[in-house]
Order: C-alpha cells, then sequence, then structure tokens
C-alpha cells in the first residue's frame, strides 16, 4: 500500500473524504471496518475532473447500510463539490476477493492507501 492520504492529497479533496468517513461511522458505527483511497487519486495520476474512489468494507451484507452510505456519499459530494466515489463491500466478499486475486483486490494492494476510520469513544 501507499503512503498516508496526507502525503498526496489536494486539502479539499481531504476534507470531503474526512467529513464522509465521519459520517459514515455515525451511521454505521462499528459496521464500518476499514476504508481505502484508491484509483487515480491514489496512484497520483489523477486530473481536476478525477473522482475520489474509496473502498469501504463493512460488516455483514446489508442493502439498506450499503445504499445509505453510498446516497450519503452523494450529499457529501454535494456539500464539498467533489465527486466520492464509493464501493461499499461486505467482508466476507473481499475475503473472498483475495482469495481468487480479484482485479479490485489486486489494484487497491497495489495502489490503495488506508485511510483512519475514527469513531467517538462513548
Amino acid at each position: 500500500m501507499s503512503e498516508p492520504i496526507e502525503a498526496n492529497f489536494d486539502p479539499a479533496y481531504q476534507a470531503a473524504v474526512k467529513e464522509y468517513l465521519a459520517r459514515a461511522v455515525a451511521v454505521a458505527g462499528e459496521g464500518v471496518l476499514s476504508a481505502t483511497l484508491y484509483g487515480s487519486k491514489a496512484r497520483g495520476d489523477d486530473t481536476r475532473d478525477s473522482d475520489i474512489d474509496l473502498l469501504l468494507i463493512i460488516t455483514g451484507d446489508h442493502p439498506d447500510l450499503h445504499h445509505e452510505l453510498v446516497r450519503l456519499a452523494a450529499r457529501v459530494s454535494l456539500e464539498y463539490n467533489v465527486l466520492l466515489d464509493p464501493r461499499v463491500i461486505p467482508i466476507e466478499r473481499w475475503e473472498y476477493y483475495a482469495r481468487v486475486r480479484h482485479p479490485l483486490w489486486e489494484s487497491i494492494q497495489r495502489d490503495g492507501i488506508p485511510l483512519n476510520v475514527e469513531r467517538e469513544l462513548a
């Protein structure tokens, strides 16, 4: 995996990603296991019009949570004038992708930047 997000990520995009992750955790709590930046922004070959590809690994296969996290990305995208493009994948499917060396899994292993998913302490 690549260097931390702060090393090569525009501060405006960084703010949108941090806001999205904070809201995602507020919605899903412990259901969000990890988050990773991938794609052109992670590789550093993005353009001004590139989207922000995010991988969220969640516990279990919860279609309602999946849809809520995608809708949340749309709301944050509008607020920050960016395009967040989340892939929300259950951990069981991600583990399968790892076993079969799925192209998405390989790409993220090569270029992905793990993101800090902060949780409020109760």
